[in-house]
């Protein structure tokens, strides 16, 4: 994922590269539709419509960039996250998670 700026948008977006050498056409067909299909979610990363594009060596999907980056990174080792903070986060995940599944997937 690259940090890039959309000049049509006039912000920062994320870039999604996906290699062809390892991507199928239809599998960059599908993680596009799905992630097009999430992004009403205020829990998930939205994907721009008619933003993705092909270069001669990749896929590439237009994103919303996350500052703060992904959960994973906002977690300090060796001490984890406060109780609240989890129940929280697991809160947004359990949504995220339900939206999924009535979407189908």
């Amino acid at each position: 994922v690259l940090l890039a700026f959309d000049r049509d948008l006039q912000q920062r977006c994320a870039l999604k590269i996906l290699p062809k050498s390892t991507t199928k056409y239809r599998d960059f067909q599908r993680e596009y539709n799905y992630s097009l299909l999430l992004s009403p979610h205020r829990s998930i990363i939205s994907t721009y419509e008619d933003r993705c594009y092909q270069t001669a060596d990749a896929f590439v999907i237009v994103q919303e960039y996350a500052p703060l980056g992904d959960l994973f990174e906002s977690i300090p080792p060796q001490r984890g996250l406060p109780e609240k903070a989890v129940k929280t986060i697991m809160k947004q995940v359990a949504s995220a998670l339900e939206f999924m599944h009535e979407k189908g997937l």
